[in-house]
Protein backbone atom coordinates (compact mmCIF):
# COMPACT_ATOMS: atom_id res chain seq x y z
CA UNK A 1 0.00 0.00 0.00
CA UNK A 2 2.88 2.32 0.85
CA UNK A 3 4.22 1.95 -2.70
CA UNK A 4 0.89 3.12 -4.10
CA UNK A 5 0.76 6.39 -2.14
CA UNK A 6 3.02 8.33 -4.59
CA UNK A 7 0.87 7.16 -7.50
CA UNK A 8 -2.27 8.26 -5.67
CA UNK A 9 -0.71 11.65 -4.93
CA UNK A 10 0.22 12.04 -8.58
CA UNK A 11 -3.33 11.26 -9.70
CA UNK A 12 -4.89 13.67 -7.21
CA UNK A 13 -2.36 16.43 -7.92
CA UNK A 14 -2.74 16.04 -11.68
CA UNK A 15 -6.53 16.20 -11.46
CA UNK A 16 -6.38 19.25 -9.19
CA UNK A 17 -3.89 20.99 -11.46
CA UNK A 18 -6.07 20.27 -14.51
CA UNK A 19 -9.18 21.63 -12.79
CA UNK A 20 -7.40 24.77 -11.60
CA UNK A 21 -5.90 25.30 -15.06
CA UNK A 22 -9.39 25.13 -16.57
CA UNK A 23 -10.36 28.13 -14.43
CA UNK A 24 -7.52 30.28 -15.77
CA UNK A 25 -9.77 31.77 -18.44
CA UNK A 26 -13.14 33.18 -17.41
CA UNK A 27 -15.56 35.52 -19.18
CA UNK A 28 -15.30 37.85 -16.17
CA UNK A 29 -12.71 39.14 -13.72
CA UNK A 30 -12.74 41.02 -10.44
CA UNK A 31 -12.06 44.77 -10.63
CA UNK A 32 -11.30 46.94 -7.61
CA UNK A 33 -12.45 50.44 -8.55
CA UNK A 34 -12.26 53.93 -7.06
CA UNK A 35 -15.18 56.33 -6.76
CA UNK A 36 -15.37 59.02 -9.42
CA UNK A 37 -12.99 57.29 -11.86
CA UNK A 38 -13.93 56.35 -15.41
CA UNK A 39 -13.00 52.83 -16.52
CA UNK A 40 -13.12 51.28 -19.97
CA UNK A 41 -14.84 48.26 -18.41
CA UNK A 42 -18.35 46.81 -18.53
CA UNK A 43 -20.31 44.94 -15.86
CA UNK A 44 -20.39 41.19 -16.44
CA UNK A 45 -23.58 40.68 -14.36
CA UNK A 46 -26.53 42.62 -12.98
CA UNK A 47 -25.63 44.26 -9.69
CA UNK A 48 -28.24 44.13 -6.93
CA UNK A 49 -28.51 45.24 -3.32
CA UNK A 50 -31.17 43.24 -1.56
CA UNK A 51 -34.09 43.00 -3.96
CA UNK A 52 -33.20 46.20 -5.80
CA UNK A 53 -31.14 46.17 -8.98
CA UNK A 54 -28.53 48.93 -8.91
CA UNK A 55 -26.79 48.38 -12.25
CA UNK A 56 -27.40 46.24 -15.33
CA UNK A 57 -25.16 43.76 -17.07
CA UNK A 58 -23.16 45.48 -19.80
CA UNK A 59 -23.27 48.93 -18.14
CA UNK A 60 -20.05 50.88 -18.56
CA UNK A 61 -18.17 51.58 -15.35
CA UNK A 62 -17.98 55.34 -15.81
CA UNK A 63 -17.36 58.05 -13.20
CA UNK A 64 -21.05 58.41 -12.39
CA UNK A 65 -21.59 54.68 -11.87
CA UNK A 66 -18.43 54.22 -9.77
CA UNK A 67 -19.54 57.10 -7.52
CA UNK A 68 -23.00 55.55 -7.09
CA UNK A 69 -21.63 52.09 -6.36
CA UNK A 70 -19.08 53.43 -3.88
CA UNK A 71 -21.88 55.24 -2.00
CA UNK A 72 -23.75 51.91 -1.81
CA UNK A 73 -20.73 50.20 -0.26
CA UNK A 74 -19.35 48.44 -3.33
CA UNK A 75 -15.63 48.59 -4.03
CA UNK A 76 -15.20 45.46 -6.19
CA UNK A 77 -17.29 44.34 -9.16
CA UNK A 78 -17.08 41.65 -11.81
CA UNK A 79 -16.43 43.05 -15.27
CA UNK A 80 -16.35 41.43 -18.70
CA UNK A 81 -13.11 39.71 -19.62
CA UNK A 82 -12.17 40.93 -22.17
CA UNK A 83 -13.99 44.25 -21.87
CA UNK A 84 -14.94 44.08 -25.55
CA UNK A 85 -15.40 40.38 -26.45
CA UNK A 86 -16.35 41.13 -30.06
CA UNK A 87 -14.71 43.56 -32.48
CA UNK A 88 -15.46 44.44 -36.09
CA UNK A 89 -12.49 44.06 -38.43
CA UNK A 90 -12.10 44.63 -42.17
CA UNK A 91 -12.22 41.46 -44.25
CA UNK A 92 -8.63 41.99 -45.46
CA UNK A 93 -7.38 41.88 -41.86
CA UNK A 94 -9.52 38.99 -40.63
CA UNK A 95 -7.29 36.07 -41.64
CA UNK A 96 -6.90 33.63 -38.77
CA UNK A 97 -9.76 35.12 -36.75
CA UNK A 98 -12.92 33.34 -35.55
CA UNK A 99 -16.41 34.65 -36.27
CA UNK A 100 -18.23 35.84 -33.17
CA UNK A 101 -21.64 35.50 -34.79
CA UNK A 102 -23.20 34.22 -37.99
CA UNK A 103 -22.60 36.43 -41.05
CA UNK A 104 -25.23 36.65 -43.83
CA UNK A 105 -23.96 36.13 -47.40
CA UNK A 106 -26.02 38.58 -49.51
CA UNK A 107 -27.48 37.17 -52.68
CA UNK A 108 -26.85 33.55 -51.69
CA UNK A 109 -29.33 30.96 -50.45
CA UNK A 110 -29.19 27.46 -49.03
CA UNK A 111 -31.81 24.72 -49.06
CA UNK A 112 -32.57 22.93 -45.82
CA UNK A 113 -33.50 19.30 -46.50
CA UNK A 114 -36.75 17.69 -45.42
CA UNK A 115 -36.40 15.99 -42.05
CA UNK A 116 -34.05 18.52 -40.48
CA UNK A 117 -34.80 19.27 -36.85
CA UNK A 118 -36.17 22.78 -36.32
CA UNK A 119 -34.75 24.30 -33.14
CA UNK A 120 -35.36 27.79 -31.75
CA UNK A 121 -32.31 29.24 -33.51
CA UNK A 122 -33.43 27.95 -36.90
CA UNK A 123 -36.98 29.11 -36.27
CA UNK A 124 -35.72 32.62 -35.43
CA UNK A 125 -33.54 32.65 -38.53
CA UNK A 126 -36.51 31.72 -40.71
CA UNK A 127 -38.69 34.37 -39.06
CA UNK A 128 -36.07 37.06 -39.72
CA UNK A 129 -35.98 35.98 -43.37
CA UNK A 130 -39.78 36.00 -43.61
CA UNK A 131 -39.93 32.28 -44.32
CA UNK A 132 -42.51 29.98 -42.73
CA UNK A 133 -41.19 26.55 -41.85
CA UNK A 134 -43.56 23.59 -42.06
CA UNK A 135 -42.86 20.94 -39.45
CA UNK A 136 -44.24 17.53 -38.58
CA UNK A 137 -45.29 16.31 -35.13
CA UNK A 138 -41.64 15.53 -34.30
CA UNK A 139 -40.49 19.09 -34.88
CA UNK A 140 -38.72 18.27 -38.17
CA UNK A 141 -39.15 19.94 -41.55
CA UNK A 142 -41.96 18.27 -43.46
CA UNK A 143 -40.69 19.81 -46.68
CA UNK A 144 -37.48 21.45 -47.87
CA UNK A 145 -37.06 25.15 -47.11
CA UNK A 146 -34.85 27.79 -48.69
CA UNK A 147 -33.22 30.44 -46.50
CA UNK A 148 -30.65 33.17 -47.08
CA UNK A 149 -27.21 31.64 -46.72
CA UNK A 150 -24.89 32.68 -43.93
CA UNK A 151 -21.54 31.63 -42.51
CA UNK A 152 -21.95 30.01 -39.11
CA UNK A 153 -20.76 31.48 -35.85
CA UNK A 154 -17.31 30.28 -34.68
CA UNK A 155 -16.19 29.62 -38.26
CA UNK A 156 -12.42 29.90 -38.66
CA UNK A 157 -11.59 32.52 -41.25
CA UNK A 158 -9.16 30.69 -43.49
CA UNK A 159 -8.48 31.50 -47.14
CA UNK A 160 -11.57 29.63 -48.41
CA UNK A 161 -13.99 31.27 -45.99
CA UNK A 162 -12.52 34.71 -46.60
CA UNK A 163 -12.87 34.20 -50.36
CA UNK A 164 -16.52 33.19 -49.88
CA UNK A 165 -17.20 36.27 -47.77
CA UNK A 166 -15.47 38.56 -50.28
CA UNK A 167 -17.38 37.08 -53.21
CA UNK A 168 -20.63 37.83 -51.33
CA UNK A 169 -19.62 41.47 -50.94
CA UNK A 170 -18.92 41.31 -47.18
CA UNK A 171 -16.38 44.00 -46.23
CA UNK A 172 -16.10 43.55 -42.45
CA UNK A 173 -16.88 40.82 -39.95
CA UNK A 174 -17.40 40.48 -36.18
CA UNK A 175 -14.66 38.38 -34.59
CA UNK A 176 -14.02 37.05 -31.10
CA UNK A 177 -11.45 38.61 -28.84
CA UNK A 178 -9.81 36.45 -26.20
CA UNK A 179 -8.73 37.95 -22.90
CA UNK A 180 -5.01 38.15 -22.22
CA UNK A 181 -3.88 35.92 -19.36
CA UNK A 182 -3.27 37.75 -16.09
CA UNK A 183 -1.83 35.95 -13.08
CA UNK A 184 -3.82 38.02 -10.58
CA UNK A 185 -7.11 37.13 -12.30
CA UNK A 186 -6.50 33.39 -12.01
CA UNK A 187 -8.54 32.17 -9.03
CA UNK A 188 -6.99 28.70 -9.17
CA UNK A 189 -3.36 29.81 -9.18
CA UNK A 190 -2.58 28.67 -5.62
CA UNK A 191 -4.24 25.29 -6.11
CA UNK A 192 -2.14 24.85 -9.25
CA UNK A 193 1.10 25.72 -7.46
CA UNK A 194 0.31 23.39 -4.54
CA UNK A 195 -0.53 20.60 -7.01
CA UNK A 196 2.79 21.13 -8.79
CA UNK A 197 4.58 20.93 -5.43
CA UNK A 198 2.72 17.71 -4.52
CA UNK A 199 3.62 16.18 -7.91
CA UNK A 200 7.28 17.05 -7.36
CA UNK A 201 7.23 15.40 -3.92
CA UNK A 202 5.43 12.32 -5.31
CA UNK A 203 8.03 11.89 -8.07
CA UNK A 204 10.84 12.21 -5.51
CA UNK A 205 9.09 9.63 -3.32
CA UNK A 206 8.75 7.21 -6.23
CA UNK A 207 12.45 7.57 -7.02
CA UNK A 208 13.32 6.82 -3.42
CA UNK A 209 11.14 3.69 -3.47
CA UNK A 210 12.81 2.68 -6.73
CA UNK A 211 16.21 2.74 -5.04
CA UNK A 212 14.86 0.57 -2.20
CA UNK A 213 13.35 -1.93 -4.66
CA UNK A 214 16.63 -2.15 -6.59
CA UNK A 215 18.50 -2.94 -3.41
CA UNK A 216 15.96 -5.65 -2.57
CA UNK A 217 16.23 -7.13 -6.05
CA UNK A 218 20.03 -7.36 -5.83
CA UNK A 219 19.78 -9.80 -2.93
CA UNK A 220 18.19 -12.45 -5.18
CA UNK A 221 15.58 -13.47 -2.61
CA UNK A 222 12.78 -11.31 -3.99
CA UNK A 223 13.61 -12.34 -7.55
CA UNK A 224 13.40 -15.99 -6.58
CA UNK A 225 10.04 -15.37 -4.91
CA UNK A 226 8.84 -13.70 -8.09
CA UNK A 227 9.97 -16.69 -10.12
CA UNK A 228 8.07 -18.95 -7.73
CA UNK A 229 4.87 -16.96 -8.30
CA UNK A 230 5.24 -17.40 -12.07
CA UNK A 231 6.00 -21.12 -11.84
CA UNK A 232 3.01 -21.60 -9.54
CA UNK A 233 0.78 -19.69 -11.96
CA UNK A 234 2.02 -21.74 -14.92
CA UNK A 235 1.36 -25.04 -13.17
CA UNK A 236 -2.09 -24.02 -12.01
CA UNK A 237 -3.13 -22.69 -15.43
CA UNK A 238 -1.92 -25.89 -17.10
CA UNK A 239 -3.84 -27.97 -14.57
CA UNK A 240 -6.97 -25.90 -15.08
CA UNK A 241 -6.62 -26.29 -18.85
CA UNK A 242 -6.63 -30.07 -18.43
CA UNK A 243 -9.68 -30.02 -16.14
CA UNK A 244 -11.68 -27.26 -17.88
CA UNK A 245 -13.69 -29.58 -20.15
CA UNK A 246 -15.72 -30.94 -17.26
CA UNK A 247 -16.22 -27.66 -15.37
CA UNK A 248 -19.22 -25.33 -15.33
CA UNK A 249 -19.03 -21.58 -15.89
CA UNK A 250 -19.26 -20.91 -12.15
CA UNK A 251 -16.44 -23.36 -11.37
CA UNK A 252 -14.26 -21.86 -14.09
CA UNK A 253 -14.94 -18.37 -12.79
CA UNK A 254 -13.91 -19.35 -9.25
CA UNK A 255 -10.66 -20.95 -10.43
CA UNK A 256 -9.70 -18.12 -12.81
CA UNK A 257 -10.52 -15.45 -10.25
CA UNK A 258 -8.20 -17.13 -7.75
CA UNK A 259 -5.41 -17.16 -10.35
CA UNK A 260 -5.82 -13.53 -11.33
CA UNK A 261 -6.13 -12.32 -7.76
CA UNK A 262 -3.34 -14.58 -6.51
CA UNK A 263 -0.10 -15.48 -8.35
CA UNK A 264 -0.85 -13.39 -11.44
CA UNK A 265 -1.46 -10.28 -9.33
CA UNK A 266 1.65 -10.92 -7.19
CA UNK A 267 3.80 -11.34 -10.28
CA UNK A 268 2.54 -8.13 -11.89
CA UNK A 269 3.13 -6.23 -8.64
CA UNK A 270 6.75 -7.40 -8.53
CA UNK A 271 7.65 -7.16 -12.22
CA UNK A 272 9.74 -4.00 -11.63
CA UNK A 273 12.24 -6.15 -9.71
CA UNK A 274 12.72 -8.35 -12.76
CA UNK A 275 13.32 -5.34 -15.01
CA UNK A 276 15.94 -3.85 -12.70
CA UNK A 277 17.67 -7.13 -11.86
CA UNK A 278 17.71 -8.80 -15.29
CA UNK A 279 17.54 -5.86 -17.72
CA UNK A 280 15.09 -4.85 -20.40
CA UNK A 281 15.83 -7.65 -22.89
CA UNK A 282 15.10 -10.45 -20.40
CA UNK A 283 12.19 -8.48 -19.02
CA UNK A 284 10.68 -8.30 -22.51
CA UNK A 285 11.21 -12.04 -23.10
CA UNK A 286 9.25 -12.81 -19.93
CA UNK A 287 6.59 -10.11 -20.04
CA UNK A 288 5.61 -10.46 -23.69
CA UNK A 289 4.18 -14.01 -23.38
CA UNK A 290 3.02 -13.34 -19.82
CA UNK A 291 1.00 -10.28 -20.89
CA UNK A 292 -0.63 -12.22 -23.70
CA UNK A 293 -1.37 -15.13 -21.37
CA UNK A 294 -2.83 -12.80 -18.73
CA UNK A 295 -5.10 -11.25 -21.38
CA UNK A 296 -6.36 -14.71 -22.28
CA UNK A 297 -7.09 -15.41 -18.60
CA UNK A 298 -8.97 -12.12 -18.35
CA UNK A 299 -11.02 -13.08 -21.41
CA UNK A 300 -11.74 -16.45 -19.86
CA UNK A 301 -12.84 -14.70 -16.67
CA UNK A 302 -15.24 -12.45 -18.62
CA UNK A 303 -16.59 -15.36 -20.64
CA UNK A 304 -17.25 -17.38 -17.47
CA UNK A 305 -19.14 -14.44 -15.97
CA UNK A 306 -21.30 -14.33 -19.11
CA UNK A 307 -21.89 -18.11 -18.92
CA UNK A 308 -19.91 -18.79 -22.12
CA UNK A 309 -18.12 -21.96 -20.97
CA UNK A 310 -16.68 -22.89 -24.36
CA UNK A 311 -15.14 -19.48 -24.90
CA UNK A 312 -13.70 -19.55 -21.37
CA UNK A 313 -12.16 -23.00 -21.96
CA UNK A 314 -10.70 -21.86 -25.27
CA UNK A 315 -9.04 -18.85 -23.65
CA UNK A 316 -7.62 -20.96 -20.80
CA UNK A 317 -6.18 -23.40 -23.35
CA UNK A 318 -4.50 -20.47 -25.14
CA UNK A 319 -3.22 -18.99 -21.88
CA UNK A 320 -1.45 -22.14 -20.62
CA UNK A 321 1.42 -22.30 -23.20
CA UNK A 322 1.96 -18.54 -23.00
CA UNK A 323 2.36 -18.56 -19.22
CA UNK A 324 4.60 -21.60 -19.51
CA UNK A 325 6.76 -19.76 -22.08
CA UNK A 326 7.10 -16.82 -19.71
CA UNK A 327 8.07 -19.16 -16.87
CA UNK A 328 10.74 -20.82 -18.97
CA UNK A 329 12.15 -17.43 -20.05
CA UNK A 330 12.48 -16.28 -16.42
CA UNK A 331 16.16 -16.16 -15.41
CA UNK A 332 17.22 -18.94 -13.05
Amino acid sequence: MKNKIPDLLLVVATATAALSASSSRRPWRELHFKAGEDYQEFLAFDLSLGNQQKASEGARLNAELTTQLDALGFNTVRVRNPAVPVVIVPIDKAAGEVLAEAVPLPGQTETLPKGRLVDSALDLRATEAGVTLTTDDRGKLSQAATLPKRMRSSAFLDADNLAELSSAGVTEVPVKRAAAFRWEDWSGRWAFLISALVMTCAVAWKRKLSVVETAAASSGTSLETLRGRLVDLSQRVSGLSDRAAGMSAEELHTEIDALLQGPAYDFVEGRALLQRAAGMSVFALVMDPFSRGERQLSRAWSASVDQHEEEARESITKAAPLIREASEAFPS
